[in-house]
């Protein structure tokens, strides 16, 4: 008979742990999805950044393929006024000698037009 009492106490008191081991049970399940939901929320964020990063690097290399198109144009430039400045000098050089066959051609045209002159008065 003395265990019987005992026996309905332990009862009483699985009863009264079973509602707390069920209540933890239900927190337990609550906290699942939570930190579930959290997981997701920071692998969203991990993949923002990443696409960040790409946008951030696609920008930079966009920015150097405009770059070196800059430098290219500045160097056909460079080259167009090289040859500007050879032509230039070609002219310079040209001048000088066209201007002499012209003095050239000047004279003979004098001679030839005093030795008409003079034969013709002779």
């Amino acid at each position: 008979m003395n265990h019987e009492p005992q026996s309905m106490i332990q009862g009483l008191r699985s009863m009264i742990h079973r509602p707390q081991s069920m209540i933890q049970g239900l927190q337990s399940m609550i906290h699942g999805p939570q930190s579930m939901i959290q997981g997701l929320q920071s692998m969203i964020q991990g993949l923002q950044s990443m696409i960040q990063g790409l946008q951030s690097m696609i920008q930079g290399l966009q920015s150097m393929i405009q770059g070196l198109q800059s430098m290219i144009q500045g160097l056909r430039s460079m080259i167009q006024g090289l040859r500007s400045m050879i032509q230039g000098l070609r002219s310079m050089i040209q001048g000088p000698q066209l201007m002499s066959y012209d003095l050239r051609s000047l004279i003979h045209g004098l001679q030839s037009t005093y030795q008409q002159r003079l034969s013709q008065s002779l």
